[in-house]
């Protein structure tokens, strides 16, 4: 059923909370295993382990085709074209496992860490058991189901927490990340049979195979893109700065890439099902996502700010003083991050709206961006030039990003900065209290409190005034958003 103009909003809002919830979870649930690894293995194990990930993550982006996504683009029946994209996910998977396994001598011998040979070998099997999951669970997101999105994310992070953690304390070296790896990989798998009561079995039709490719060469081209401007620089930093140059890399861009990853994408998680549902009725789709956009852009630009000010008392009291060098990287990426959070709303309209093009299209600047000024910034400023590429690459999206949301939803610049008036105004108080306050406090674990409470506690208090005397009414949209959710 297609969702009204009257509560479209309702639907991704209330869908973003069930989201919202299980990634905060599964957020903390990592964050968690990242805090007590970072205490307890050194910097050239989480290098170890992104050369890995790395690996992977090659294979995966340079072979995604799409299926998932177009089966919940499509607004007609799916059934009949279930068992060739799980045919197809099977085949994918078992490939690239062995294509893992056959180079892993030879980047162990590239990387000359020995280590490597045996940690890849093992790690083939991860993508193996990502190709078996139950193509069922597709309709979850198309049937709009958050619900049970949220069981399964939360039970997930749960026992792969339960597992992951035990083997940090007991091992205290590079093989408890890759055990927790691939402990969550097992457990997604069993979840999805549990889940739903699809059983796919083999499958090949090629005229069915065609309909799905349409939608997904586009997926494909932009994971490609996505990739490169991703993983391209942590492949550089890799060989060129060594393993223990990025693991204080990866920390750095997991702890600044909050905004995208705990608020954004979570939902375009609940927004891509929805707007497509919405695609032909011009009039809810442009209102769904400016009042999306509002929402989501007051929360991330908060949490932004928040990284940016707080990341010295993170790093000296949590995290451990041995990692004091992600603070100037993690400063700079976290504003990459607020973009990218902008972005990733553009691309499930994108895609939704069957644009994948687009979603390409603006990738692609990112991409030539990254592969340009990698090597001259990183050798002039090392991991801080990376970290500057990453921003200046993620900034050269939004041309095409303005020119989406004005071909597909006719909203021009100017509205984008009047619906987003209210986060702009927040974002410039929040930083002004934090700026006045910093250092004011002291040192340890009172000063941290002192900073972080006492200055949102200020801020509110400024919000406050200013929604007594102006029309930017910070808690008025707040209760917006409630009323929203639990109508929902």
């Amino acid at each position: 059923m297609t969702p009204s103009n009257s509560n479209a909003q309702k639907t991704i809002l209330g869908g973003s909370l069930w989201i919202t919830v299980s990634e905060v979870i599964g957020g903390v649930s990592s964050l968690a295993s990242s805090i007590i690894a970072a205490r307890v293995l050194a910097p050239e194990d989480f290098g170890l382990m992104g050369i890995v990930l790395i690996t992977i993550s090659i294979l995966e982006a340079l072979s995604k085709t799409g299926f998932e996504q177009a089966l919940i683009q499509r607004t007609d029946d799916i059934d009949s074209l279930l068992n060739v994209a799980w045919t197809w996910h099977l085949g994918r998977g078992f490939l690239l496992g062995a294509c893992v396994l056959i180079a892993s001598p030879f980047l162990a011998e590239w990387y000359g860490e020995p280590t490597l040979f045996p940690l890849l070998a093992i790690s083939a099997s991860y993508i193996a058991l990502k190709g078996m999951q139950n193509i069922g669970i597709v309709f979850f997101s198309r049937d709009l189901n958050f619900k049970k999105i949220f069981f399964i994310n939360a039970s997930r992070a749960f026992m792969t927490l339960g597992i992951a953690i035990p083997a940090l304390l007991i091992l205290r070296n590079v093989w408890a990340l890759l055990i927790g790896f691939l402990a969550g990989a097992v457990i997604e798998l069993i979840i999805s049979f549990v889940a739903h009561p699809y059983r796919p079995s083999l499958e090949w039709n090629w005229s069915k195979a065609k309909s799905l490719i349409r939608f997904g060469k586009w997926i494909t081209g932009l994971s490609a893109v996505v990739f490169v401007s991703t993983e391209g620089d942590d492949i550089f930093v890799s060989k060129y700065l060594g393993a223990t140059a990025l693991g204080f890399y990866r920390l750095a861009y997991d702890v600044s890439n909050w905004p995208a990853t705990q608020v954004t994408h979570v939902i375009s998680k609940v927004s891509f099902p929805t707007y497509a549902r919405l695609q032909h009725d011009l009039e809810a789709l442009r209102a769904a996502f400016l009042g999306v956009m509002r929402a989501t852009l007051l929360l991330s630009s908060t949490v932004t700010i928040l990284i940016w000010f707080m990341i010295p008392h993170l790093v000296n009291l949590i995290i451990g003083e041995k990692w004091s060098a992600i603070i100037p990287l993690v400063r700079v990426l976290v504003f990459a991050g607020l973009v990218r959070s902008l972005v990733a709303l553009g691309g499930a309209l994108f895609q939704a709206c069957d644009r994948p093009d687009l979603d390409f299209k603006m990738n692609m600047p990112r991409m030539l961006v990254v592969v340009g000024l990698i090597w001259p910034f990183s050798a002039a400023w090392g991991l801080l030039g990376a970290c500057f590429v990453v921003l200046i690459a993620i900034c050269s999206t939004l041309p095409i990003w303005f020119y989406g949301l004005h071909k597909i939803i006719k909203v021009g610049i100017l509205e984008i900065f009047r619906v987003n008036g209210l986060a702009l105004v927040s974002s410039s108080v929040l930083v002004g209290v934090l700026w006045l306050i910093q250092g004011a406090t002291g040192p340890g674990w009172a000063g941290f409190l002192l900073d972080l409470f006492g200055g949102l506690a200020i801020w509110l208090v400024l919000m406050w005034l200013i929604g007594r005397v102006t029309p930017l009414n910070f808690f008025a949209e707040i209760q917006k958003v409630q009323a929203m959710i639990k109508s929902k």
